[in-house]
């Protein structure tokens, strides 16, 4: 199989270029930040652009997207040409090839949680609105999926939360968990097996896929510290409320999975083996 993968030098990209390149013949694009990936091809592309059509494309997966909520508030026509206008381009240069769409749990507005495929998206933010926007630009027989994720960095150059946390904690600093924000996050390594699988039996339309519960982020980064040796007590409570973001951030936007599980073949995992997995992936990086 022929797939493109956009975004190749971000969190999720990089990882499905890894994971893929094995198997199939993979392509990824690339823009400000280049990076090589033996085995696979590298694009320069810059996706607001005009794209030169690629032929015997047989899957698009799209990860790139413009992801910073607060500087997508601060810069809406940007954050526009990125996630819906770039997402149209990216869809017309494969014409027929299977594609799957990277969503957000941020189309909805988080006043009650635990949304299905079927509630009405509201999105608060304006990452939210063009995320939902973007969705509408794919191809009738494409899939979405909205979801959280978290895993390693690309590169040491862009540190995922992971390492950010790992940092700090080495560092001796206060971290901060919020208590008002619900989620039901997905590891990149968990989330490229149902990658895989959407690949395989060319499944379409709209898939929450997320933890096995909800988390609060303060419940998620006290695992996380745990996972890697540290004091999960060193991890304090706090409000999301009491910080002055631009973008609104919705409250409750954990997903109902129950249509996935029912789906897929595919099991979604614990916190704890999502993080053992990206402790290991860690480690190896280290040596």
């Amino acid at each position: 199989m022929n797939i493109l993968i956009t975004g190749g030098a971000g969190m999720l990209g990089h990882l499905l270029v890894s994971h893929f390149k094995t198997r199939h013949k993979v392509l990824y694009t690339t823009h400000l930040d280049a990076i090589s990936i033996a085995g696979a091809e590298q694009l320069s592309w810059d996706l607001t652009r005009e794209l030169k059509p690629l032929s015997g494309i047989n899957a698009v997966i799209h990860t790139a997207a413009m992801t910073n909520v607060d500087q997508c508030q601060q810069y809406p026509e940007q954050a526009h040409q990125s996630n819906v206008m770039a997402t149209r381009k990216v869809a017309a240069s494969a014409p027929g090839a299977h594609f799957i769409y990277i969503s957000t749990d941020f189309v909805f507005d988080g006043a009650r949680g635990n949304y299905s495929e079927d509630d009405t998206p509201w999105p608060l933010s304006v990452y939210g609105r063009t995320k939902l926007q973007g969705e509408s630009e794919i191809p009738k027989d494409g899939c979405i999926i909205r979801t959280s994720i978290y895993g390693l960095g690309s590169s040491p150059q862009r540190p995922g939360m992971v390492e950010k946390l790992i940092s700090r904690l080495k560092n001796g600093e206060t971290v901060q968990g919020f208590t008002d924000q619900i989620f039901t996050p997905v590891s990149t390594g968990n989330l490229a097996l149902f990658i895989e699988e959407i690949l395989e039996r060319r499944l379409a339309g709209i898939s929450n896929l997320g933890s096995t519960q909800p988390y609060t982020k303060y419940e998620f980064i006290r695992s996380a510290a745990q996972a890697f040796g540290f004091d999960p007590e060193v991890i304090k409570p706090g409000l999301s409320a009491s910080v002055n973001y631009l973008a609104p951030r919705p409250r409750d936007v954990s997903l109902d999975t129950g249509k996935s599980r029912k789906t897929f073949k595919t099991e979604a995992w614990d916190i704890e083996k999502s993080f053992d997995s990206i402790r290991k992936e860690w480690e190896a990086r280290q040596q």
